[in-house]
């Protein structure tokens, strides 16, 4: 698949998070468009006036919820996107998977697409132990975080369930890939950063 270029245009999902803040700004930079998906016009009007010097080339749409399916279909379908960064994610629990299978499925809906970039995490692959060396084979998902977390239910920590979150949607998301890639003709790359600091 041929790189997304500028002045190519670029759907940032949770543009105001602090993720998806530097992803916009930094394609901004490079002199892509940028729309980016808020849950509130509120939200959407304060990162606009964060990005107001690059005027027409960002704007915002409001994704209320994140975890209905479908969620993404309306703006995809419309938006004519060269790329999706998909940052958003919902409060963790099950409903990632649908916030995941909502805009993988929307890219039915647009050829224009060419990459899907998914930021997962490194608890999706892994829950390190600082006392063993391993190497982690290419498809490895944190079964043993998702298995702790069905089995505490409501007593899973947030940063369990975040972790087991993370680590099923991504696997949905490849999944989606595997399953119909004679429909679809972009890239899915996913990016797992072990920590994300202000």
């Amino acid at each position: 698949m041929p790189p997304v270029i500028a002045p190519g245009k670029i759907l940032v999902t949770g543009v105001n998070g602090f993720l998806g803040a530097h992803i916009a700004r930094d394609l901004l930079k490079r002199g892509f468009s940028v729309v980016g998906t808020v849950r509130s016009p509120a939200k959407g009007d304060e990162i606009s006036r964060y990005f107001s010097q690059y005027g027409e080339k960002f704007s915002y749409t409001t994704v209320k919820e994140l975890d209905q399916p479908g969620a993404f279909d309306e703006i995809i379908s419309t938006g004519k996107f060269d790329g999706v960064a998909h940052t958003a994610a919902p409060v963790p629990s099950g409903q990632s998977i649908v916030s995941v299978g909502s805009l993988m499925g929307a890219r039915v809906h647009s050829p224009t697409v060419k990459r899907v970039v998914y930021t997962s995490g490194g608890l999706a692959a892994s829950q390190p132990d600082p006392n063993t060396k391993y190497l982690l084979p290419k498809a490895h998902w944190n079964d043993s975080l998702v298995k702790l977390v069905e089995e505490k239910g409501d007593t899973a920590t947030d940063f369990e369930r975040y972790g087991a979150s993370k680590a099923v949607s991504e696997k949905a998301a490849w999944n989606y890939v595997a399953d119909n890639k004679d429909e679809i003709d972009f890239d899915l790359v996913t990016v797992l950063p072990t920590a994300v600091c202000a």
